[in-house]
């Protein structure tokens, strides 16, 4: 009875077999190789953006982000120990030259006729290379190119991971291909990036047979099958344009058909001379241990926690067993690594952006410690300094590290801090607690410390100092990690003196200069002083010129203003007008106030005013850029003016102006020789002589003036001076 009921179950399962390997095969086959370059695809395109996410966690550290070359590469060349699959991190500059390297020998290299360098520069999106051949090694590699963006768009550089293609199938290893499939990888220019096959071996180029049976696919071509030269293929496309192509056998669908048939037959004659006791035997001793091991990848697959698997057995069950509890723990291990690797990048991230949200080097040290302590193992952190006189002393303790610098192991911490100075590199050392004080026992007998030197520039600034309980507790990837956080505080500190060595320069500069112009309104005062003693000493000896400089000062201004001329060039024609006739305090008094005509001594020695006006102040500071407006207020637009003879354009602009209004205030106020014109009477004679006494064009803005502003008449003008 036992026996029919294992017999007639095996009987449907073999009808249902032959009609599966003869209807249904087909058709399946088609589909999984379609699934499967799919699937491919996607655990590619999953590769590149894990890739994408690492460089673009590394873009934010300080030193690839500004471009500093020598912290990129030190930067780079600590932190690709973390990527077990990348060959190489690189950081290129906007120019397409390799500046930083995790491999020294690749920097300075040119890359920038490169397409995925131009593209990645030009998009601003993640660009891959197509196969490359390393100089050096002859090993063929595949380059992600990342582009680092600030917050205002521009690019700044590109950081770049090498990947060997005999990598890339290891991201291809959670696929389950059959026996004979192929799974077949070509770039967008058509060449062969690598094939893999079950155990995931690469497969050369030269060897690949299936290959020289396919059409060069070149640039991204649509998901497709098709069936040629006994074999079954299917195409997919994945995100970087790459083609992914799966073969499989079609022999083996046909073999499967004739294999079906005589299984069933041996299945029907076992079942016949099989017992029940076999059958209960088997099912116990074989499906429940594999319905075990199945459930548990089924749940380790889905990511929740899988416990080992006890192996009960010695049989294929047993081995197969031991295998997933190893690829379980290798895993896990794994995951947990690249797990605290990300957690620690994002740490130093994030220590980057507080860092730079402040200059002042207090708020620096407070957010290193808060962000050190909020991670891994640390407990305790100081920081000690060089001052300006080179000598090392603690600026900041936090944690447990607060009572071994303020309490006995004050000594003992900065004898390491020194030695970690010297050193020039990180030092760990072990303390025992209990001596150094009670504040620490409760936590442990011992301590471990971890101390990094923060250099800058080639230049020693002092030591960071992180303390954790328990001997040797500092692994090898945390203090990678302290190391990083290091280089940052380093750079930190560094800004932090510079800014504020800054700002007392720009104190000090800012008292020197409210000094000096102190001494300059001083000196102007003084100077404004000298000029007025001298104008009243010629009114004294002339009181006919008494409000004449003041007057042809105004006019000047007014003419200055009109003529579009700026505020200080006013300013400054206003204080030559005022001093133009100073040299007349050399004239004897009664030729001064003489009624008659000049004699032609008397004419030139009164000739001669100009020039000993500019003689005169010539001694005076801040008052070259009017000397040869003074000097030239007397040259004739004809050139017949004297001293010089000047004419037209020769004669300075300001000179000029003068001219014209000095001539103005003389014909409208009464002298020794005669008695003043009324103003229609000096504006006809000005129009008379424009162009040959004086500029037409600063004439006509004189004359405009009047028009205009018809309140400044002859009684307002005289009375402006005289008042």
């Amino acid at each position: 009875m036992y026996g029919l009921a294992l017999i007639l179950p095996v009987l449907v399962f073999g009808g249902l077999l032959l009609y599966d390997y003869w209807v249904v095969m087909p058709d399946a086959a088609a589909n999984a190789a379609v699934n499967t370059a799919t699937e491919s695809s996607h655990q590619l395109d999953d590769f590149v953006l894990r890739t994408e996410k690492v460089l673009t966690a590394l873009a934010h550290a300080r030193a690839i982000e500004d471009l500093q070359v020598a912290e990129a590469s030190s930067y780079l060349r600590h932190v690709i120990p973390q990527f077990d699959e990348y060959d190489n991190l690189t950081l290129t500059s906007p120019g397409g030259m390799i500046v930083a390297s995790a491999l020294p020998e690749v920097t300075g290299t040119s890359v920038g006729d490169r397409p995925h360098v131009q593209e990645a520069f030009s998009s601003g999106q993640t660009s891959v290379s197509g196969v490359l051949v390393s100089r050096g090694t002859g090993r063929r590699t595949v380059v992600v190119a990342y582009p680092i963006v600030l917050r205002d768009g521009i690019i700044v550089g590109l950081l770049g991971a090498t990947v060997g293609l005999d990598r890339l199938p290891l991201s291809l290893s959670n696929l389950e291909l059959k026996p004979g499939y192929r799974v077949t990888v070509f770039d967008r220019q058509g060449e062969l990036v690598f094939q893999a096959a079950p155990g995931g071996e690469m497969v050369d180029f030269a060897q690949c047979s299936l290959c020289h049976a396919l059409p060069s696919p070149a640039g991204p071509l649509p998901n497709s099958t098709w069936q040629g030269n006994g074999q079954f293929h299917a195409i997919s496309a994945t995100g970087l344009g790459w083609n992914v192509v799966v073969t499989a056998p079609s022999i083996d669908v046909l073999g499967a058909q004739q294999r079906a048939a005589w299984m069933i037959l041996g299945l029907v004659l076992v079942c016949l001379v099989s017992s029940l006791a076999l059958g209960d035997w088997a099912g116990r001793r074989l499906i429940s241990p594999i319905l075990r091991l199945a459930e548990s990848a089924r749940r380790f697959g889905a990511g929740e926690p899988v416990s080992p698997l006890a192996a009960t057995s010695r049989d294929e069950v047993g081995a197969l067993t031991q295998a997933f509890n190893v690829m379980v723990t290798e895993i896990g291990e794994g995951r947990r690594r690249q797990e605290s690797q990300q957690a620690r990048l994002h740490t130093l991230w994030e220590l980057d952006l507080a860092i730079s949200s402040t200059l002042s080097l207090p708020g620096v040290l407070d957010i290193v410690a808060e962000e050190v302590l909020r991670h891994g193992s640390v407990n305790g952190v100081a920081v000690y300094l060089l001052d300006d006189a080179g000598v090392l002393a603690p600026v900041m303790s936090r944690g447990a590290a607060r009572p071994l610098v303020t309490g006995r192991g004050e000594r003992r911490l900065e004898d390491l801090a020194h030695e970690a100075l010297l050193a020039g590199e990180p030092i760990m050392r072990e303390l025992d607690a209990r001596p150094l004080s009670s504040d620490l026992t409760s936590t442990g007998e011992t301590i471990s410390l971890f101390l990094v030197a923060l250099v800058s520039r080639g230049r020693s600034l002092g030591v960071i100092l992180f303390c954790a309980n328990g001997p040797m507790s500092f692994a090898e990837d945390e203090r990678e990690f302290l190391y990083g956080v290091g280089l940052q505080a380093s750079t930190a500190v560094e800004n932090a003196r510079l800014y504020s060595s800054e700002q007392s320069r720009v104190a000090d500069l800012e008292m020197a200069s409210e000094k000096l112009k102190g001494q300059r309104d001083d000196l102007q005062r003084a100077q404004e002083g000298i000029m007025e003693t001298l104008n009243l000493a010629l009114q004294a000896k002339d009181p006919y010129t008494r409000g004449h400089a003041e007057r042809v000062g105004l006019l000047s201004r007014r003419i200055a203003a009109r003529l579009g001329l700026p505020r200080e060039a006013q300013d400054s024609l206003a204080r030559a007008a005022r001093l133009h006739d100073i040299g007349k305090i050399n004239i004897p008094e009664y030729l001064l106030n003489k009624e008659g005509a000049l004699t032609p001594p008397e004419r030139t020695q009164f000739e001669l005013h100009p020039e000993r006006s500019a003689d005169l102040l010539r001694h005076l500071p801040d008052l070259d850029q009017v000397l040869p407006t003074i000097r030239a207020h007397h040259e004739r637009y004809d050139g017949k003016g004297y001293p010089d003879g000047l004419a037209g354009d020769e004669i300075p602009l300001g000179a000029r102006i003068i001219a014209a209004a000095d001539a103005y205030d003389a014909l409208t106020t009464d002298r020794p020789y005669r008695s003043g014109l009324s103003h229609e009477q000096a504006i006809e004679v000005l129009k008379t002589h424009a162009g040959t006494q004086w500029d037409p064009a600063v004439v006509r803005v004189l004359l405009e003036s009047f028009t205009e502003e018809s309140e400044l008449g002859e009684d307002r003008l005289v009375s402006l001076g005289s008042g």
